[in-house]
């Protein structure tokens, strides 16, 4: 008997090995450029406000009041995907199937906080003695499942004036700024209110259904058989119009296996028999490699039995990982012999992005994407069934990959499957397609 081709450690899809937040367990630590001085970031969506305080043992040294603009929050869906004013996603359900339990640890960093450093001077009037730098960090904890649904619909819970307990990370090289100015600090200068925007998703109207998996569980088998079930249910849940699968397991190397045999394994341990009426979107991998027809080594196995089910052949779209700047992320799997039902789409999250991109990346962003896009479409043409919503996505993907206005292939390619998501593509694809709907 063959081995599975099956690798045990099966919840490799959540984020690529650089990545500073993890959702696979560990800490991590990713940044937000504030800029200097008060609000002086124009992407600004938040503002992190301290109080002025006096040093208790030496009432003299005191820490002046500041609010800061900081960018905060995951945006970066928006711009890259294309919006239309008309269209929401209301009267659309997507069903995110992913891990809203496993709470996370992140180490947030706010850099470039300028804070007075004054003097009690006569009459109650206070002089400032220099502005002094500093990075302050927030331990606090997110989930994968809260980043993927924010970016395929729903609208982050904006923050109030929320209390947040603070550590200096880095003292300011400020000559003028002596090390009393930190060190001596009462633990009240340490508190701030964090207040944020909402941050839509791709479709901000349409309802999410968060269906909570808990990834990292060891067992390629058993992790297949807990994502058929969840998947299962929300096929049969007729109100589901579009299902994201930002999860799966890798296929194992050196098995000796070709695509005939990890299809037969793969449906075999993913069988799907019932009806589609929803859209099914789902991450491609963080391999890195193709989904070869001899080796299918590092390709997402869920990713595969769809794509190669009949039931849901038609209805599946895989999602691979593009830069910030356009470009095919390393870490993405590619195509392959997947190559039909392949597109791609940002990897960013744009969650807590700095300006050297310490943000989380994957494939597991990309898919939400394209979800959020699915339920747009449905939202406008709702007597379209799943597999021609799913037509007009793949039809209509640009084939101009890196954004420099000249198209990098032609027809279908297995690097390049069929192109780059685009909502104004589906758009106009849809109103020539579909004149009378």
């Amino acid at each position: 008997m063959k081995p599975s081709p099956f690798k045990t450690r099966s919840w490799n899809l959540c984020w690529p090995a650089l990545l500073l937040l993890s959702a696979c367990g560990g800490s991590s630590t990713v940044s937000l450029d504030s800029g200097n001085g008060p609000n002086p970031n124009p992407n600004a969506n938040a503002t992190l406000a301290f109080d002025q305080v006096v040093n208790g043992s030496n009432a003299s040294l005191i820490y002046g009041a500041v609010s800061q603009g900081i960018e905060f929050g995951a945006r970066a869906h928006l711009s890259d995907v294309g919006t239309d004013a008309s269209l929401t996603g209301k009267g659309v359900t997507i069903a995110i199937i992913d891990d809203f339990v496993t709470a996370e640890s992140t180490r947030i960093l706010f850099p470039a906080i300028t804070r007075k450093s004054l003097s009690s001077g006569t009459g109650g009037t206070n002089t400032t003695l220099t502005n002094c730098t500093l990075t302050y960090q927030w331990n606090t904890t997110w989930t994968h499942g809260d980043l993927v649904s924010n970016i395929a619909g729903a609208s982050s819970t904006p923050l109030s004036a929320q209390s947040v307990d603070l550590q200096v990370a880095n003292l300011s090289t400020h000559p003028a700024c002596a090390s009393t100015f930190y060190t001596g600090a009462p633990s009240s200068t340490l508190v701030a209110k964090l207040s944020t925007n909402a941050v839509p998703g791709v479709a901000a109207g349409a309802k999410i259904l968060r269906d909570p998996v808990v990834l990292g569980t060891d067992g390629g088998t058993e992790a297949i058989v807990n994502i058929h079930g969840h998947l299962v249910n929300a096929l049969t849940d007729k109100t589901v119009g579009v299902i994201n699968l930002s999860l799966g397991a890798d296929i194992e190397a050196s098995t000796g296996d070709n695509l005939a045999d990890v299809i037969a394994e793969a449906t075999e341990k993913l069988p799907i028999t019932t009806a589609i009426n929803a859209v099914i979107t789902v991450a491609a991998g963080n391999s890195g490699l193709a989904c070869n027809q001899d080796n299918l080594a590092g390709c997402n196995v869920v990713a595969a039995a769809l794509v190669n089910q009949v039931p849901t052949a038609t209805s599946t779209i895989v999602v691979g990982a593009l830069t910030a700047g356009g470009k095919i992320a390393d870490y993405s799997t590619r195509p392959g012999s997947l190559m039909n039902r392949f597109i791609w789409a940002s990897g960013e999250s744009g969650f807590y992005p700095n300006a050297n991109g310490s943000n989380a990346q994957g494939t597991s962003f990309a898919a939400p994407r394209v979800a959020g896009v699915a339920a747009l479409l449905r939202q406008k043409y709702p007597a379209l069934t799943s597999s021609q919503i799913c037509d007009l996505i793949l039809d209509s993907a640009s084939k101009d990959i890196d954004n420099d206005g000249v198209g990098d292939f032609t027809g279908v390619s297995p690097i390049y499957g069929r192109g780059k998501l685009s909502l104004a593509n589906a758009l106009a694809l849809a109103a020539t397609r579909y004149p009378t709907l």
